[in-house]
């Protein structure tokens, strides 16, 4: 089943955890961390370039697109062994690993069992060579976190502005 596909009305009916696969705010609250995660990245590298140079700089945006990297692992994963189940479940379908995504590439594979190895080498190499100073990767990094944090902000505000 590709990313994002979808179901169809049956297939929903038959199983509420389906259903909720599908849920618009859910789908919606995924874009704005996105979304969030990229302005902080941006604002962090910008930062960084202002205040502490070019060097600092770098090191934001490296750590940015690490996070970009790592969240799209997660989400891929999470479709993979939680959401695909599911689905196959719902259309009563024999659950067949692997058998609705197609099994990536093999660097593609390579890089997704291995992405805590190279998180830890760039992070090694950060603070082995000094090159990128390493407070600079962690704000980048760090994006991702900030990025959920003000979903959740921004959830609650939503909740409390109708609840109340």
């Amino acid at each position: 089943m590709p990313e994002g596909a979808p179901l169809s009305a049956p297939a929903a009916d038959m199983n509420p955890a389906a259903a909720a696969l599908n849920d618009p705010g859910l789908k919606a609250a995924e874009r704005r961390i996105r979304l969030l995660m990229r302005l902080l990245g941006i604002a962090a590298t910008g930062l960084a370039g202002v205040f502490f140079g070019w060097r600092a700089a770098f090191g934001a945006a490296a750590g940015a697109i690490l996070a970009e990297w790592h969240l799209r692992w997660i989400g891929r994963q999470v479709d993979r062994w939680m959401i695909q189940p599911i689905t196959q479940a719902a259309r009563n379908a024999p659950a067949v690993p692997g058998a609705a995504l197609p099994a990536p590439a093999g660097y593609k594979k390579l890089l997704g069992w291995l992405r805590w190895l190279i998180l830890a080498g760039v992070l090694y190499a950060t603070l082995k060579v000094a090159w990128l100073p390493p407070l600079a990767v962690l704000a980048g990094f760090s994006s991702l976190a900030g990025g959920v944090m003000l979903e959740a902000g921004y959830l609650l505000t939503q909740y409390l502005r109708h609840n109340l």
